[in-house]
């Protein structure tokens, strides 16, 4: 009896440990960005992001924003907006990539648009 025990109470413990935080929301996804809001935002990124700023063709919002919701490590969920884009710009080498599809997760941060960093995320409920 004394074993079953030593080996039930461990895992018990662990269990109420992890179990706390499945469905604890860390961050709300805030305020829906209006589509102009959205696409400011994002040009300023690319341009601040890429190699050739004046190289980026074909700009366009394929979808979005839409709510996603991201899994973290500890099984709690940061929900926030998911624009879908697709573009065309110049890599390091000068040739153009062709046009490729790109996620931008938002939320608003105080009154101006941030982009959220999925490094601590094991899954999310929607990608493009």
């Amino acid at each position: 009896m004394r074993k079953t025990l030593s080996t039930i109470v461990p895992v018990l413990m662990i269990t109420a440990c992890t179990a706390g935080f499945e469905n604890l929301i860390l961050h709300e996804e805030g305020p829906k960005p209006s589509l102009e809001q959205t696409r400011s935002f994002i040009l300023q990124d690319l341009h601040r992001g890429l190699r050739d700023p004046e190289s980026l063709k074909s700009f366009s919002i394929i979808s979005g924003p839409e709510i996603v919701t991201g899994i973290t490590a500890g099984r709690a969920q940061e929900k926030a907006w998911i624009v879908c884009v697709e573009y065309n710009a110049k890599n390091a080498y000068g040739g153009y990539t062709g046009i490729s599809t790109h996620e931008y997760i938002l939320r608003f941060s105080g009154e101006s648009l941030s982009k959220i960093s999925k490094i601590n995320w094991i899954s999310q409920s929607r990608t493009c």
